[in-house]
Formats: structure tokens, sequence, C-alpha cells
């Protein structure tokens, strides 16, 4: 048989992102395409918010039905969504109906996931309901579930037809839970906008104010729309967005998801950035005003020891940036300018460095990352 090659153009991304009021009259209007709608939520948001909303979309109309799982990163796996399935079934939900994410990150990586692949495919809305999901998470299409291997491990790109932030949902939110979504926002100012990094430390506690966080979820959605519709399917640019979160990820793991994915790449932003400056990427100044920074917010970044150096080393050798079970992370040169080589965005680092960085962090004490700049036998390996 003679070989045949074909070219596919890739489908074109397009979707709109909205602010306002989810009980509005205008994101009534918004949804006027559809008649059946599915909610996929967690219980802590279903007493919240999810009753009164599943009543007002019926009242206004549409056939609603809701789905709610118990609160937690332990429900993201394989069974909730298998479980999530079987409910729409049950509903005899359509290929055209529309399925709403209604939710934190949690919820919206299995709502996402969960679109991609029902009937191979259907529509789907995004309301996220904490400051993470509105700053980060709700954009992007990158949807997924943990496995007992780690995080996000299966899953897909699927984009959502709209993005709906409704910053009065904020106001239900603790400090702690606000700062889960601000340490993505400093993220995105760290590898990309260094104006933006220093408002940050202008006004460190900026994330405490929620009616005036409309401003900073736009700032920060903006610079990860700079990156995602260059790299939608994260080939190469993309990857710079996932700077803190290889040690994050893997710290988040070794706790079994007892410390918060806030906590844990709040650590690894300081972590990974410890590493760029012992790799001779990242110069002193740069680095100390990152750690003074950070340390605005230990109390939210306390963590026990380490139970197992081992079993972090094991974890981020699954990270899905790894290559050969080698674990690689985005590097920085200075404030919002990231290590390139090659067009690569992600680098293996000598393990001597790597240790040297779990050392710091291995005692729960993030004060240790001052060391570093103290003279501490911690220099960089020019």
């Amino acid at each position: 048989m003679k070989e045949r090659f074909f070219s596919l153009t890739p489908p074109k991304v397009e979707f709109s992102l909205h602010f306002g009021s989810i009980f509005s009259s205008r994101f009534i209007e918004h949804l006027s395409s559809y008649k059946r709608i599915a909610i996929i939520t967690d219980t802590t948001v279903r007493e919240l918010y999810g009753n009164s909303f599943k009543n007002h979309l019926i009242s206004s109309g549409f056939d609603a039905y809701l789905f709610a799982f118990t609160s937690g990163e332990e429900r993201k796996n394989r069974n909730t969504k298998q479980e999530i399935e079987t409910f729409l079934f049950e509903n005899h939900h359509l290929k055209e109906d529309l399925i709403l994410g209604f939710g934190g990150g949690v919820v919206l990586d299995i709502a996402g996931f969960l679109a991609a692949t029902f009937l191979r495919g259907s529509p789907f809305i995004l309301l996220p309901t904490t400051l993470l999901a509105m700053s980060d998470a709700c954009f992007g299409g990158k949807t997924g579930v943990n496995t007992p291997f780690g995080k996000n491990l299966i899953g897909s790109l699927a984009f959502p037809k709209a993005l709906w932030i409704d910053t009065q949902m904020l106001l239900s939110l603790k400090e702690a839970q606000l700062f889960e979504g601000a340490v993505e926002m400093i993220k995105h100012a760290l590898i990309l906008d260094h104006s933006l990094f220093s408002q940050m430390e202008a006004s460190p506690y900026f994330y405490r104010n929620a009616e005036g966080l409309c401003k900073w979820i736009e700032k920060s959605l903006l610079l990860k729309a700079q990156i995602v519709t260059k790299d939608p399917f994260e080939q190469g640019i993309r990857k710079l967005l996932n700077f803190g979160h290889t040690i994050g990820h893997a710290l988040e793991k070794v706790f079994n998801y007892q410390i918060s994915h806030g906590q844990s790449v709040g650590i690894g932003l300081m972590a990974e950035s410890c590493l760029s400056y012992l790799e001779g990427d990242l110069d002193t100044e740069s680095y100390k005003r990152i750690i003074e920074f950070m340390l605005n917010f230990k109390e939210n970044l306390i963590f026990p020891s380490l139970p197992s150096v081992e079993a972090l080393f094991e974890y981020m050798s699954y990270d899905k940036k790894a290559r050969k079970g080698t674990p690689r992370f985005v590097l920085l040169k200075s404030i919002g300018n990231p290590v390139e080589a090659n067009g690569e965005f992600c680098h293996t680092v000598s393990q001597e460095n790597l240790q040297s960085t779990i050392k710091l962090l291995s005692n729960g004490q993030i004060t240790h990352f001052k060391k570093c700049y103290q003279g501490n036998n911690l220099s960089p390996s020019l």
C-alpha cells in the first residue's frame, strides 16, 4: 500500500471573558442558546450558592440539574469523573446540552475534563468561585484529574465557550483562601512582568480587598493570555506557566494534599527561585527581592518537615515536564525575565543544586531560603 500523509489545521479556539453577576439578566441572556444545563459543583459551593443558582436557572426557563461532589483535592480523581458521567447519562444529557463548571479549581478541572470527553466533546462554561480559579485555573484549557502517581497526570486541553467571573463570590472566602489565588498572580508577575511585581511589592496584601480585585484579576489573566494565545497546546512558551509547580506539585503529593495548592506553589516559587540563583541564572538582588517579598506571607506558608525527601524526588520525576525521569524546571534570569535556551523554557539542573534547594525546605522553614544570599556555604555554581 502506498503511504499517505495528512496535514490537519488545528481548530480555531475562541472564547469570551465576562465580569458580572451570575444572577443577572445579562448572564441569562448569555445562556439563551441552550435549553438544558448540567451544573457541576462541590458540596461547599452547593450550600453557599448552588441550590439558589439552580433554582434561578429553572425560574428563567432552563431545565437545570445539579451534581455536587464532596469538596477537596482528594476527590479530583477518575472515580469522581465517572460518577458525574453516570449522573449525566441518567439525566439524558445530550451533546448539545451545556455543562456549567461552578466552583474552585478542582471543580473546574473536573468539569472541563468531563466536557472534553463526554459524548466526545460537549459545550461548557466555567464559573469560578475562588480567587485561584478566577486568576488562573479558569483560563487556558487545562483540565484533568489526579492519580496516585501525581497531580493532573490524566487530562485534556479543552476550552470553554465562556468564562464568567462574579467577584461577589470572593466575599465568602477567608484570607488564606484568597492567598491561594494571589500566589498564581505573583507567579505571572515573576515570569512575565517586572512592573506588576513592583506594584505587588508596594501593596503586598492586594488580595485582601475583594472589592478591588477586578483590576488585579484582569491584569493576571491578560498576562496568562499572552502566553496561552501563542501556545495553546503547551509545545513551548506555555511551559513558563509551570514556574514553581514542579516542586509545588511534588510537595502536594508528598503531604497527601494536606497542604493546599496555593501553599505548595508559594513554597515552589521560592524554591525554584533559589534553584535559579544556585544555577547562576538569577542575580542576587532579584533573588533577595523575591524571597523578602514572599516572606510577607510566612504565616500562610507554614508546613511540616518533609516526611520523605526520596518521595519528593520520585514525584518530581513523574512530573509532565520531566524527560526520561529527570525533572525539569522553569528558571529565572531576573524578575519578569525567564531563562530560554534554543526555544526551550524548561531546563535540567545540577543534582547538587537541586539537593541544596530541597535541603533548605526539608524542615519546613521557608526563612532558610535567605541563607543563599547571607553567605552560608550556598553560593551559585557559576
